[in-house]
């Protein structure tokens, strides 16, 4: 195989897998450069203020000027549209999790990603082989970019350790993700400030700042500065049912981490988020959901089924997750080049 340079997104939830993309590299075809594209880079390239209000052009505006630094040695397997955009080396490998066509989220995404169209059609005849996370993705690739479907190769989140516990479901509700308003995180803590879950509890995963100033109600609890998904074992081990009311996402990387231990998910389908919940047995909540509809999710959730949902989440993670099967994904992918 060729020598290969990862060229890795740091940024936010990106950088897990950026991760465990890098070392299933370095497993399957030997010890590969790193590149971490992350914030220290917007401060030393940054972008002219007119183009700090639309993040896709910033971004990549920012890593052109970053990656012409950089000494790509072999080929590049690159994590995130943006840095593929970017990237000028072939022969390319790319993991992502969306593609322009799949116009999810407000009008001004959607308009953007749509302005992207062009550029990406032309990226998606050159790369040798794609990492898309969701089937989703792997047929827009397919059907809006003309991608053959040899070059794709789906690898989902996959997660070091895979250790289900079946429990009966005691109440704890859990929501991870540090965009809070985003992923529908305040009209799931009104469902608890109102008291429509007397018979719960609620743990928040979070280091979004607005959670700071908030008076919580009782039965919720705020974990802060976490940022290491490792360290959130215990969380999920002590965990019944995790919640995600997202208004907009491309993927959830914590639907798989929760499934690694048995947990069942709750989450409006947006993104490649529905594909999620089908393959891991969670529920649906409607997109736009307010409170009541909420806590009506999460009494449904915890109820007489719920544990066939916990063993469909880790029959998931187990079939699914693991490294070894992210790995001969990734394999398939490496010979290619």
């Amino acid at each position: 195989m060729k020598q290969v340079t990862c060229v890795l997104s740091g940024i936010l939830g990106n950088r897990t897998l950026s991760a465990r993309l890098a070392e299933a590299v370095d497993r399957c075809s030997g010890p590969c450069k790193r590149l971490w594209f992350d914030v220290d880079v917007y401060r030393r390239h940054p972008a002219p203020a007119w183009l700090r209000r639309l993040s896709v052009y910033e971004s990549e505006w920012v890593a052109r000027r970053w990656l012409r630094e950089q000494r790509i040695a072999g080929a590049a397997v690159v994590n995130g549209l943006t840095l593929a955009l970017a990237c000028p080396t072939r022969p390319l490998i790319v993991a992502t999790d969306q593609t322009p066509a799949l116009r999810w989220g407000s009008l001004k995404r959607r308009l953007v990603m749509s302005s992207l169209n062009a550029r990406f059609r032309r990226l998606a005849s050159e790369v040798t082989a794609w990492l898309p996370t969701s089937a989703a993705v792997a047929r827009s690739l397919i059907e809006d970019y003309n991608v053959t479907p040899e070059r794709c190769f789906i690898t989902r989140a996959p997660q070091p350790f895979i250790e289900p516990r079946p429990h009966a479901p005691t109440g704890a509700v859990l929501f991870v993700g540090n965009d809070f308003r985003r992923k529908g995180g305040f009209e799931l803590l009104e469902a608890f400030e109102r008291r429509l879950l007397p018979e719960c509890r609620l743990l928040i995963v979070s280091n979004d700042p607005s959670l700071a100033t908030l008076r919580l109600p009782e039965g919720v609890r705020v974990l802060r500065g976490v940022h290491d998904p490792r360290d959130l074992a215990p969380v999920y081990r002590e965990s019944d049912l995790l919640v995600l009311p997202s208004r907009f996402d491309c993927y959830s990387n914590v639907i798989c981490e929760a499934a690694a231990y048995g947990v069942p998910s709750l989450a409006t389908r947006v993104g490649g988020i529905g594909e999620l919940l089908d393959e891991c047995g969670g529920c649906s909540l409607p997109e736009g959901c307010n409170a009541a509809a909420i806590a009506a999710g999460i009494r449904e959730a915890l109820g007489p089924a719920y544990a066939s949902r916990a063993e469909a989440a880790a029959c998931f993670a187990r079939e699914k997750l693991t490294l070894s099967v992210f790995d001969a994904t990734l394999r398939g992918a490496l010979q290619r080049l």
